[in-house]
């Protein structure tokens, strides 16, 4: 349950971070009774007991945020009748001897809302590369609408991504994430 997640980590964190303030107001104490007493001979022993306390403190780790990434896909203007995109009895595969997918029907519209899933070497990449046209059919139907623009972010940015979609109307934008 992705949401129980988010929540237990934001609440771990809140305390974490309560937990780093809280050990910096008692190093901070703590070095304050070392400067004010360090000369103090009848106190020597107390300033020597903090300061070996402060060795031994073990510090926690800064709380480092994760930084964000927010997406945003714009309403187009105009809709495009579908098919957008459709791939029929696709036989997909880098060299005829080794196919990768076999027939695959493959279909996306407007409503469409799709997350591709898998294990390591299930496919998702090729599919995803036929998809945008990067990688031809050995067998099958791709259709792709005239008006559509297709944009690819990899999660590791390995492949180019083309920033040329930027320049184009809302309406002929559609992007595909690997997550």
């Amino acid at each position: 349950n992705y949401d129980n997640f988010e929540k237990v980590r934001s609440d771990t964190i809140k305390r974490q971070k309560r937990a780093k303030e809280a050990q910096e107001k008692q190093i901070e104490h703590i070095k304050e009774f070392i400067d004010k007493f360090r000369y103090n001979a009848k106190r020597a022993s107390l300033v020597q007991s903090r300061i070996k306390q402060l060795d031994k403190l073990e510090l926690i780790d800064e709380i480092i945020e994760d930084p964000t990434c927010i997406f945003v896909f714009p309403q187009p203007a105009d809709t495009i009748n579908p098919p957008l995109l459709r791939l029929d009895e696709a036989t997909l595969a880098y060299d005829s001897k080794k196919l990768i997918l076999k027939g695959v029907n493959f279909y996306v519209d407007m409503e469409s809302r799709i997350a591709i899933v898998g294990p390591n070497g299930a496919g998702k990449t090729t599919l995803l590369k036929a998809l945008i046209g990067e990688l031809p059919l050995l067998s099958g139907y791709y259709y792709k609408h005239a008006k559509l623009r297709l944009g690819l972010f990899t999660q590791h940015h390995v492949d180019p991504v083309s920033y040329t979609h930027l320049t184009l109307p809302t309406s002929e934008l559609v992007q595909i994430m690997v997550v």
